[in-house]
């Protein structure tokens, strides 16, 4: 039974120009409001950069999502030591998924927007 989980954040900047910044939040707020309703939970938000949290409300170290204080971790080298914390990791379609299979994590892809609409592909 799965007890911690660590989000990594969307790639909104890489997968497609129509996906918005604002939509990130949304990614956010459905995969804890599932976490809650699982009584799973929740370590962190892992990004790369933290600037485009400021904006939604951040501190250094906190967001506030659905009324909940999620802890924010930064950087490009640290999955690792956060992955090991938990039992699961969710997030977008990315490395990290076999990284996350190296330390024999299982790992959820969540896609917050329907991608295929905005795809030539």
């Amino acid at each position: 039974r799965y007890k911690k989980v660590l989000i990594l954040a969307p790639d909104i900047f890489n997968n497609n120009p129509m996906e918005k910044v604002g939509n990130e939040l949304k990614f956010y707020r459905e995969i804890i409001d599932l976490m809650d309703k699982l009584n799973i939970e929740i370590i962190g938000i892992k990004v790369r950069v933290r600037q485009h949290f400021i904006s939604a409300g951040a501190n250094k170290n906190y967001i506030c999502i659905n009324n909940k204080k999620i802890r924010i971790f930064e950087g490009y080298q640290s999955f690792d030591f956060y992955a090991k914390k938990v039992d699961f990791v969710i997030g977008p379609i990315c490395t990290a998924i076999l990284e996350a299979g190296m330390l024999n994590k299982d790992y959820y892809v969540y896609q917050h927007e329907y991608f295929p609409k905005f795809s030539v592909a």
